[in-house]
């Protein structure tokens, strides 16, 4: 593990960095700020501060972990009307800090998700709010999911059936 955290000096102050490679779905950094006090007290506990808060990213990233796989397993329900009053009924079946995929039940049947990409980091707009529950931005996201795939099945029907037809 030592090899994944280093240290870095910027503008005076002293840094870590902390990564690791996921199983197979890219990695992971985290990186904080030594306080002068620990600084003071020597390497020995600048090395053991960066660990304890590698430590504690650690813990937390396996709370997130777990409830990713909750997710998997027991579907969030979600529900949102559409514009013309009509109840759409669907569950959340996948998030990530990256996307949040959906499932319709009602009133038609379908998938569709919305991806969580740097703009969406940098407007601090995340899948998750902190480790174990989705954001209301996570939320909105999976009603935006469900409208945009009644949208597609339902309300374009018409459009989208031309349009496969005058692709044969």
């Amino acid at each position: 593990m030592a090899s994944d955290l280093t240290f870095d000096e910027f503008s005076g102050n002293i840094l870590f960095r902390y990564h690791r490679m996921l199983d197979g779905s890219g990695y992971v950094s985290f990186s904080g700020e030594i306080p002068e006090e620990i600084i003071a007290q020597g390497d020995e506990a600048v090395r053991d501060y960066a660990q304890g808060k590698v430590d504690e990213f650690e813990g937390n990233l396996s709370k997130l972990e777990k409830f990713q796989e909750d997710i998997r397993k027991n579907p969030l329900p979600v529900e949102t009307r559409y514009d013309d009053g009509t109840l759409l009924r669907g569950k959340i079946i996948e998030a990530d800090t990256k996307f949040i995929r959906t499932k319709m039940d009602s009133p038609v049947v379908g998938e569709n998700e919305i991806n969580f990409g740097m703009a969406s980091a940098m407007a601090k707009h995340h899948v998750f709010d902190g480790f174990d529950k989705i954001s209301e931005h996570g939320y909105n996201a999976a009603h935006r999911c469900l409208r945009e795939l009644y949208e597609d099945l339902v309300v374009n029907k018409k459009e989208r059936d031309l349009v496969d037809r005058l692709n044969e």
